[in-house]
């Protein structure tokens, strides 16, 4: 497991701001890994979390906001 930072590490509140991937072999430009293997998009294909962007951390907003949709 490791954590990818986007341009922003922390929030106003100094909250860490990350996409946790759950296995270090992944393609981060592959769908399925992402839905599978990342804890983000998976709480989002699972129905446990929804999308919401905050500039300038935008890496997969359009990624999550097409797993939003289904």
């Amino acid at each position: 497991m490791y954590l990818e930072y986007d341009e922003e590490r922390l929030d106003q509140y100094g909250r860490t701001l990350a996409y946790v991937w759950l296995d270090s072999n992944v393609d981060p430009t592959n769908l399925n890994d992402i839905q599978t293997k990342m804890y983000n998009a998976k709480l989002i294909v699972d129905g446990f979390a929804v999308t919401k962007q905050i500039l300038p951390n935008i890496k997969y907003a359009s990624i999550f906001e097409s797993l939003d949709d289904n």
